[in-house]
């Protein structure tokens, strides 16, 4: 019994110390809530900012003496030197509005200081966006969406079932999620982030779409891409071209002058910000950003506005100011549908003098650890940097139990026996049935819609089946389909089936397998609607689209070789010149032999591909991308046209044995005419051996 009381206040003891905090609120002199204010420890990366409400909580690991900073853009920072004893701390403090300081510059002259100032930062461009080397960071994001006077309906669909837990306004929340990752980077260009934890509101397996790398740009940088828009940056190389520059304020900060600059638009309809950006007097550095951009500036039709907050603070160990926290602000507003939003990013823990290898940085630039979405709430509430707010919390509980209901056997069952139902209208449409809490479904297409006519089949029609089976949790999904397809003129049946399958959703390794026989049309993108041919060869005499019968057998394996990256390989045989007499044999055997035939060629044409996608490392051996593979891939079809040429032999009873020999020759001084143009008159070595292949093609044609 002793052990386990003891067990049990070390437990205690534990949980205290994981969820120390200091705690408080955040007001300006008119007691305000103070919104995104950034507090953290003096000389540390420990930091947080406050919620909508002001409120704050700053995670500590014990008692002790601890020096605070407060630091919100326009206004005073302060620092509080505290002594706790006791934990959670509670500390609240109203900042104060920056005071003017332009008496001590000189700006009895006609050109703003701000210009001197801009053209200081400009001229450095290339040293700003370099002092950074290398570092390792935790990032943690928090986006939410809220939407205003919402729509009960749109295109005669009922909204309530999007919209969840709206109030009786129709106002409320309806995206709310969290992020955690560890940002690696290196210069120039080398990011890698690995989630590993992720949280929706309402969606328990979901995944939050507001990434490190959705935040990774800089105001040093010429653009700044926003909504796939390049808007230029006031700290561009060409930024007077676009912008009007003011000194509106100066203040100190540990005796460092900090300059505010006001900057606008020289013309409004460009795709420019307007507002502050903060510099660093003599360091040209940036302090903060305030800026905004107009809908109409990003080219949107959806969004009004958004703003966009920076804040850096200097590091006590190296020669630079890095960024501690970023918030974008955005008024939505599409249709009936209008609201507003906000992503606030925390960056903590810095180590810029990491130790990286060769393997820190791959092709693999997102990871996402296994089980990042199935983090508990504890995990949550004691990992999480910034406090959430009533409502916030209400809307995680709500939707979260909500999710509950809707995926309990007894609701989705109910509304199973509902859209089960047979209905008059399914005899053209089709009939769907479905399982939601076994999670599978079936079906059958009406062959009445699937009519149509063409100068092969006449009229034809095809009846479809399918089996579906998937597991949300794993990610995976099955599905079984065939298709049977009957002419009336040709009085053929043509049976086609499918495989296809994910197996989770990590790696997501895919594998489809489809076989049987079909009617094509030559051009394998389909380009000729059936419908329309249809429609033109009955009414116009006119018909357009060119079918061949096509017996085939393909299969294709996918999965990601490094998380983010899909490699995808194909086996297709071209069945009529080199599998015709396989498959002539195949098809007079039993079912098992025809299957496994089909099994057998797929297997033979996927293996070293499938190889390749198990085990990247043998990726090596292969010849490294460069021209020659364009070369390599003209070439090859050369022997494609000899295939065509061989498909001749089939009209020589017809019209004799010069028209396969006529196609022989033209694919030779086809050959000879590329190789001459490519490798002698473009080429520049060895275009004397290129010339003679070119000669000896052209006159062993002829």
């Amino acid at each position: 019994m002793k052990k386990i009381i003891l067990t049990y206040l070390l437990f205690l003891g534990a949980i205290t110390s994981i969820t120390a905090q200091i705690k408080g609120t955040i007001t300006g002199l008119d007691q305000e809530a103070l919104t995104n204010v950034n507090i953290y420890l003096a000389d540390t990366y420990t930091g947080t900012t406050t919620n909508t409400n002001g409120a704050y909580e700053l995670g500590i690991v014990k008692t002790g003496n601890y020096t605070v900073v407060f630091q919100y853009l326009g206004y005073k920072t302060v620092k509080k030197e505290i002594s706790i004893t006791k934990l959670p701390h509670t500390l609240d403090i109203t900042l104060e509005e920056s005071e003017v300081s332009l008496d001590v510059v000189n700006i009895s002259t006609k050109t703003d200081p701000a210009l001197t100032i801009i053209k200081k930062t400009i001229s450095q461009q290339k040293q700003n966006l370099s002092r950074i080397k290398e570092y390792t960071c935790d990032f943690y994001s928090k986006g939410i969406y809220s939407i205003k006077n919402a729509p009960k309906k749109m295109f005669g669909q009922d909204m309530d079932d999007f919209f969840v837990g709206l109030d009786s306004a129709r106002n409320g929340i309806v995206y709310l999620s969290e992020t955690m990752s560890k940002v690696k980077f290196k210069a120039p260009n080398n990011f890698k982030e690995h989630m590993i934890a992720s949280k929706v509101s309402g969606r328990k397996q979901g995944f939050s779409f507001n990434s490190a790398s959705e935040f990774n740009f800089s105001f040093y940088d010429n653009t700044i891409e926003l909504e796939e828009t390049e808007v230029i940056s006031p700290l561009a190389k060409f930024g007077f071209s676009y912008y009007n520059y003011f000194l509106e304020d100066l203040f100190y900060e540990d005796g460092i002058a900090i300059n505010k600059i006001k900057v606008t638009p020289k013309r409004p309809q460009d795709k420019v910000f307007e507002g502050y950006v903060y510099i660093v007097d003599e360091q040209w550095e940036l302090y903060g950003v305030d800026l905004k951009v107009t809908g109409k500036q990003l080219q949107s039709i959806a969004f009004e506005e958004m703003i966009i907050k920076q804040n850096f603070r200097n590091d006590p160990n190296n020669d630079f100011w890095t960024m501690i926290s970023q918030t974008m602000d955005f008024k939505f507003k599409f249709l009936k549908l209008q609201g507003d939003g906000t992503f606030t990013a925390i960056y903590s823990n810095y180590n810029f003098s990491p130790e990286f290898d060769k393997k820190s940085f791959t092709k693999e630039v997102f990871l996402v650890e296994k089980g990042a979405n199935e983090k508990e709430d504890t995990y949550w509430e004691n990992s999480r940097p910034i406090k959430l707010t009533q409502v916030e919390k209400k809307d995680y509980k709500f939707k979260d139990s909500i999710q509950i209901i809707r995926e309990s056997k007894v609701y989705l069952d109910s509304i199973d026996k509902k859209n089960n139902k047979f209905k008059i209208g399914d005899l053209l449409m089709g009939y769907d049935h479905k399982n939601s809490y076994k999670k599978w479904s079936w079906g059958i297409r009406s062959p009445l819609f699937a009519a149509q006519y063409n100068t092969v089949q006449g009229w034809n029609s095809d009846v479809n089946l399918y089996y579906n089976k998937w597991n949300k949790e794993k990610g995976s999904r099955t599905r079984l389909s065939t298709k049977i397809n009957y002419g009336l003129s040709d009085e053929q049946f043509r049976l086609s089936g499918s495989f296809y399958k994910i197996f989770n959703n990590f790696s997501r390794p895919v594998l489809s397998i489809s076989a049987g026989r079909k009617l094509n049309q030559f051009n394998s993108s389909e380009p000729i609607k059936l419908i329309e041919n249809s429609i033109s060869t009955l009414f116009f005499e006119h018909n357009y689209a060119k079918f061949y019968d096509n017996t085939f057998g393909k299969a294709s394996f996918g999965k990601e070789l490094f998380n983010g990256v899909l490699a995808t390989v194909l086996a297709t045989p071209c069945t009529a010149p080199f599998l015709a007499p396989a498959l002539g044999f195949a098809f007079m055997q039993t079912a098992a032999v025809i299957v496994l035939m089909f099994v057998t060629v797929a297997l033979g044409l996927a293996f070293p591909y499938v190889v390749l996608s198990w085990n990247p490392k043998l990726l090596r051996f292969l010849p490294k991308p460069g021209l020659w593979m364009e070369k390599f891939k003209v070439a090859m079809g050369f022997p494609m046209l000899a295939t065509a040429v061989w498909l001749f032999s089939v009209s020589i009873e017809y019209y004799g044995g010069r028209v396969l020999w006529f196609g022989i020759f033209l694919i030779v001084i086809a050959m000879a005419v590329w190789v001459f143009g490519e490798f002698f008159q473009r080429g520049i070595k060895r275009r004397g051996l290129a010339l003679g292949i070119a000669g000896a093609l052209a006159f062993g044609g002829v």
